[in-house]
């Protein structure tokens, strides 16, 4: 993965963006994550800075216990499957006990062929839902997160 560019300016290039002025606090998100029982990584193909920028913007940040970037991943991105199998081994984590949140259908392919249970949210009309079909295959797995 070396294409002489510094992977650091490239980061800082791409995440130059209003992350603060595009998205807006999300009480209904705040409120539901601590429901889950179980600690939150927020697991993405940003940087460090920018998820922590993403996560403030939402005003989750505060009750997530860890973030997993592409640093973290030592720049190979999701949908490969090293990032998964990393973030699984870093955190010491049973893959049947991980819940994979996307709303990118490729990245949910991995961590479910790791046993992993997935959730697919998806966009319509600029508002995210969890995929019905994916909930109903997996909504008796989702019980342990949920209190």
């Amino acid at each position: 993965h070396d294409h002489a560019v510094d992977p650091q300016e490239y980061l800082q290039f791409v995440h130059d963006v209003p992350v603060e002025d595009m998205l807006a606090k999300d009480a209904r998100l705040r409120d539901t994550l601590p429901g889950l029982q179980a600690p939150l990584i927020a697991f993405s193909n940003g940087s460090t800075a920018y998820i922590r920028r993403v996560l403030r913007a939402l005003d989750v940040e505060h009750l997530f216990d860890d973030i997993f970037s592409i640093e973290d991943m030592e720049f190979i991105p999701k949908p490969r499957a090293y990032p998964y199998r990393k973030l699984i081994t870093k955190f010491a984590l049973s893959p049947d006990m991980v819940l994979m949140v996307d709303d990118m259908h490729a990245n949910i392919r991995p961590p479910r062929n790791l046993a992993c249970t997935v959730f697919w949210w998806i966009r319509m009309s600029g508002q995210m839902y969890p995929s019905y079909r994916i909930f109903m295959l997996c909504r008796r797995r989702l019980n342990p997160w949920i209190s």
